[in-house]
């Protein structure tokens, strides 16, 4: 997952020609394409959809990126997605964390192991 921050949007239901955007099963579709400042003026292109309706110009956001030849498509991340993250993050946290000594802030054990 990235962060970027959105420089321009684009929205279309229609293609060049005019022509309504269509599935394979024949509903209609949005198409989003952004630019970032992380990418520049390089286009990323995806699918509108409720999560990213609200975006504007200068929004911060979190997408998964896909470089496809010279393509860069962007998906919204699902519920997994972030837990994954976040869980790697609380790994990388515990990691650093195990040369440290841990400061004990007044916590007493309620059950010392001497107590029996």
């Amino acid at each position: 997952m990235t962060t970027v921050t959105i420089t321009k949007i684009y929205r279309s239901f229609k293609d060049k020609q005019g022509n309504t955007l269509r599935s394979k099963d024949g509903r209609e579709y949005e198409k989003v394409a952004i630019q970032t400042a992380e990418y520049g003026d390089k286009w990323i292109g995806g699918f509108g959809n409720k999560s990213n309706s609200y975006w504007r110009e200068g929004d911060i956001v979190d997408i998964i990126i896909e470089e496809n030849g010279q393509f860069m498509n962007f998906k919204m991340p699902r519920v997994w997605d972030e837990i994954r993250d976040l869980k790697k993050r609380i790994e990388e946290l515990e990691n650093r964390n195990l040369g440290k000594p841990q400061v004990n802030k007044g916590y007493r054990d309620p059950m010392p192991d001497d107590m029996f």
